[in-house]
């Protein structure tokens, strides 16, 4: 018999290797047959034992090694078309910007044991650092570039019930005789609690919420200082001044859990803010909350009046974000080119100066158990000189529904370009969206989904870019004047490039901290 493919030998082998496996399944005259239209008469000297089950199995993980690597080409190629091809600097070319950088796979994991099953995480401000809270009140510190991962740099009996939520402060800030960042921690044992970043003693201890302490907010007021938001199961959201550790206010805005708490402050915004306005020093802090009561609310923090609500999810909200001010620009183009797709939109109102000279905010995100997360546009309020805001329209408008967990949406982040939605759910994956795709069809594209967890994910943190919103203020305090808005965002993207860190981390109940590279 001839073969145009194998060499003489390796077609002997194969027949012989034939005639081994079907030996001892056919009677004696069928395989004789086979063995002369073989042409194998020297079966004296077969090959080894099982020689065509193994060479099978050679061949599949084989085949699934090659599918592995045709995955990480295609990556690695798309990654390469999306960032305009190639310079020869650096592995993959210089022209994949820091600014645009998107994790691929797993770099390093760390694993909990037992009971520690992960509920929180935090990514230090400054080091390589990340914290995590545990469903058992433990909290352990991981240092990323240890050699060893198998041993945890602190575990701490920080709690005496599950961790829901770790935040670092955006600044340094000195309590008794320490100065430095400073980790918050809250739990179902009704206490906050803030730690020092060098030993992790523990620095202060809040106490007042009736019920689990599920969602918390840093942030610095106009005067400097550093406050702390904290939502509750007991309904109510708490203001926390860090220096003196005392509650200084309180309000009920949603008639269910509050889970997730966000803040921005008027002295937090980016260089777009024009500083001389007369109602900027009283405007103060905003808040993002969201509850079991299916809505999240705009919430004036110094007031606590209630500014907006966001109704269109049919269930529990779990998780909600402001976008930054340079989000803006992948939203604002297709608001203002198709009005007739937001009807219920006031003409004019995605492009009201109010929100850039003045509030500092515009968009959010929230995600539920509905599986879905939805892009809000939020109202601008009624303005007032020398007196909080009042509600101005009370609704705010649905621009898309980003859609494709199949499960509950757990856990939302934005990349430092503004450009990028990370989020992470009950469905076990970490979805990827891309804002500047909601020009094209009118829908915000997944581009990326990752799967490195065997079961839910609680949470997703991005490593926070440091010092962007005071450079890019500095610039236009230094007289920096910018033709547009297309280039005051180029500069923007020029110090992001610079600052941006390359860290993003994700855990759950399967016990694993995920270190993305």
């Amino acid at each position: 018999m001839v073969s145009s493919i194998l060499a003489a030998r390796q077609e002997e082998e194969l027949h012989k290797a034939i005639i081994q496996y079907l030996e001892p399944r056919l009677k004696e005259s069928t395989l004789q047959q086979i063995k002369n239209d073989l042409e194998v008469h020297d079966y004296n000297t077969p090959v080894m034992a099982n020689y065509l089950e193994k060479k099978w199995s050679a061949v599949l993980r084989l085949q699934k090694r090659i599918m592995e690597l045709e995955v990480e080409t295609s990556n690695l190629r798309a990654l390469v078309d999306a960032n305009d091809g190639g310079s020869s600097n650096g592995p993959i070319g210089k022209s994949l910007k820091n600014g645009n950088w998107l994790p691929q796979a797993p770099l390093r994991l760390f694993k909990t044991q037992g009971k520690q099953l992960i509920t929180a995480l935090a990514i230090h401000p400054r080091l390589s650092q990340v914290a995590i809270g545990c469903a058992n009140g433990s909290l352990i510190i991981w240092q990323v570039t240890n050699d060893s991962l198998s041993i945890a740099d602190k575990i701490i009996p920080a709690h005496l019930k599950d961790i829901h939520r770790l935040v670092w402060s955006p600044r340094s800030v000195t309590l008794g005789s320490k100065e430095g960042y400073v980790l918050a921690s809250c739990s179902s044992d009704l206490t906050i609690k803030l730690w020092d970043e060098d030993t992790y003693s523990q620095l202060r201890v809040f106490s007042g919420h009736e019920h689990t302490i599920s969602g918390l907010a840093f942030l610095t007021n106009l005067v400097g200082d550093l406050y702390l938001y904290s939502a509750s199961r007991d309904k109510t959201v708490k203001t926390w001044n860090i220096s003196s550790g005392n509650s200084v206010r309180s309000f009920i805005g949603h008639s269910e859990w509050v889970r997730d708490v966000d803040a921005i402050s008027v002295d937090s915004k980016l260089l777009l803010i024009d500083t001389s306005s007369n109602s900027v020093d009283q405007l103060g802090d905003f808040l993002l909350t969201c509850s079991n009561d299916q809505s999240a609310r705009l919430t004036h923090a110094e007031s606590g009046v209630g500014l907006a609500i966001l109704i269109g999810h049919t269930h529990v909200v779990e998780t909600a974000k402001f976008l930054p001010i340079h989000s803006n620009i992948y939203i604002d183009k297709y608001l203002e080119e198709n009005p007739e797709v937001y009807p219920n939109i006031p003409r004019g109102a995605s492009s009201d100066p109010t929100y850039i000279n003045t509030l500092g905010f515009k968009y959010c995100i929230t995600g539920g158990r509905d599986n879905t997360i939805k892009l809000w546009l939020l109202p601008v309020p009624t303005l007032h000189p020398h007196r909080s805001p009042t509600i101005g329209n009370p609704q705010a408008y649905l621009v898309v529904e980003l859609l494709g967990h199949v499960s509950w949406v757990k856990s939302l982040c934005v990349h430092p370009n503004g450009k990028y939605i990370f989020s992470a759910g009950d469905d076990k994956t970490i979805r990827v969206w891309d804002l500047s795709t909601l020009s094209v069809g009118g829908k915000v594209r997944n581009i990326k989904t990752l799967k490195a967890h065997e079961g839910f994910i609680n949470d997703i943190d991005f490593a926070s870019c440091m010092g962007l919103e005071q450079e890019v203020a500095l610039a236009r305090k230094k007289g920096k004047t910018y033709a547009n808005r297309s280039e005051e965002h180029e500069e923007l993207e020029k110090i992001i490039e610079l600052k941006m860190r390359h860290m993003f981390i994700s855990g759950g109940v399967d016990n694993l901290v995920n270190f993305w590279g």
